[in-house]
């Protein structure tokens, strides 16, 4: 269909395969979030497009750019949802400004979150219109509307409002205060008014310093003009000694008489910026300004993150963070005796925020009734090889109850975002391969692209009896994980 004139548009494109490359079937609908006046055109925009994927995989479909000019409502997004068969279907949010004329999907869709990265999507729009940004580098002129806010992550900048399509220069947020210029405040530059009182004082002085300080000598009696006697001199004076140590700290430039002419000028302040910078004698602090403080930003945008990331989070299932959400994990790793008792295995976790690190979770898929074991244990390393915390003897608790179950940690600890490697340890005898524990199996490929000491599954070390104090990260070594061990599922609580 020919879309009427004067309606700028973007070509939206895409294609979806399997990963062996075959291609996806079902269908891709967009949908506006209200009815869309176009009064250049003549025309009303509503409702939703469903586009079926072809014998490829892709599809191609012109639509009306989210920037027309004297289109209402303004700063609004597609909605997208996707329906495939044979794989879970999701539904997010994407902006197709007239900037970018032909736009393919794959370019503005969010990543898996199973993977650790995200690509930025629009934030939701606030009461009065206007819509907070977010991305890793300051703003692309083209981004946003008249009104918007944005936040650079990766330096904790504040640009906005945005005016006339240009972003402002950004606010940075260090410490918890907010750097201001004296440009920020509307203040003069550093010296301007300094220099405006100095010529000012100089030029209303009508008298000579040296010719006050004799008078006040004259007065304090240290001397006599005319000879007389020093209490004939002092009965004299139609004048006191303070008032004349006033006129000459006036003339010192100390302070101005009521009725100078200067205070009656238009002054520029002295420009004081630096004193409220970060680490100035009187720093301004974001909430002294009505400002969100860094930590305020720091949860918002966590939950923001969260708000715009698809499928089911640690939390809805009671954990502070997983390896990868256990509905993926399908398969079992059996544990043989020969090749792991008394080896340690490592499978990497990402800690998005701190938290309080109390249990290890894994998925006992099955138990093995004959083995004797004996010296197993979990625990946690951090990305430096620390050992952080770990449980007693869990050699019991692997015999009985093949469910997922918690292992406690023997004293919780503060864990800081970033890389930690939870460790297994087995020890004893058994004969069959029934003890097991879920995984993915996907033991071949987690490491694509990965290298010690950052190997998200791991194996190193033999006959160890109990966990060491402290692993050399470097010498992670894949012997066991290529043979099939698999990608283990590991939660935290």
């Amino acid at each position: 269909m020919t879309m009427p004139g004067g309606i700028a548009t973007v070509t939206l494109t895409g294609r979806y395969i399997r990963p062996d490359g075959t291609p996806l079937s079902g269908t891709v609908t967009i949908t506006t979030p209200s009815m869309l006046t176009l009064s250049g055109a003549n025309s009303v925009a509503a409702g939703s497009t469903v586009l079926t994927l072809d014998n490829a995989g892709s599809f191609s479909v012109v639509l009306v750019a989210t920037d027309n000019a004297n289109m209402q409502p303004t700063g609004w997004r597609y909605s997208v949802t996707e329906k495939f068969t044979g794989v879970s279907g999701r539904t997010y949010s994407i902006d197709l400004p007239s900037t970018t004329p032909t736009v393919d999907i794959a370019d503005v869709a969010p990543a898996d979150p199973a993977t650790g990265n995200y690509v930025t999507v629009a934030g939701p729009a606030g009461a009065d219109g206007r819509t907070i940004l977010s991305g890793t580098s300051a703003p692309a002129s083209g981004m946003g509307a008249t009104g918007d806010f944005y936040i650079d992550t990766s330096s904790w900048t504040i640009y906005g409002p945005k005016t006339s399509g240009a972003w402002p220069s950004g606010h940075a947020l260090n410490g918890g205060v907010v750097s201001l210029t004296y440009s920020d405040v509307g203040a003069d530059p550093a010296g301007a008014a300094s220099a405006a009182q100095t010529a000012a004082t100089s030029a209303a002085q009508s008298y000579t310093d040296t010719a006050i300080a004799a008078d006040v000598t004259r007065a304090n009696g240290a001397y006599d003009a005319s000879g007389a006697a020093t209490s004939a001199l002092s009965s004299a004076h139609t004048y006191t000694d303070n008032a004349i140590a006033s006129e000459v700290a006036r003339a010192n430039g100390a302070y101005v008489g009521g009725s100078d002419a200067r205070l009656t000028n238009a002054r520029t302040p002295t420009a004081h910026a630096s004193t409220h910078s970060t680490g100035g004698t009187d720093a301004i602090t974001p909430a002294a300004i009505g400002a969100a403080t860094s930590t305020d930003i720091t949860t918002a945008l966590a939950g923001h993150v969260a708000d715009v990331m698809h499928g089911d989070q640690p939390s809805e299932n009671g954990l502070l963070a997983w390896t990868y959400d256990p509905s993926m994990a399908g398969h079992v790793t059996a544990q043989s005796n020969s090749g792991v008792a008394g080896r340690i295995t490592l499978t990497r976790i990402m800690i998005r925020k701190t938290i309080t690190w109390s249990n290890v979770w894994l998925g006992l898929a099955g138990i093995d009734g004959s083995a004797v074991l004996s010296n197993c244990y979990l625990g946690v390393y951090d990305a430096s090889g620390t050992l952080k915390g770990t449980t007693a003897d869990i050699s019991s608790l692997l015999m009985t109850n093949a469910v997922a179950k918690a292992f406690a940690l023997a004293a919780p600890f503060t864990a800081t975002p970033g890389a930690y490697f939870v460790a297994m340890l087995l020890n004893g005898t058994w004969a069959t391969n029934a003890l097991t524990f879920k995984g993915s199996g996907a033991g071949i490929s987690v490491n694509a692209g990965l290298s010690a000491p950052n190997l998200r599954y791991s194996n190193m070390l033999t006959g160890q009896t109990s966990l060491p104090s402290s692993l050399t990260l470097s010498g992670q070594t894949t012997t066991i994980i290529n043979t099939g061990w698999g990608a283990q599922w590991y939660g935290v609580s």
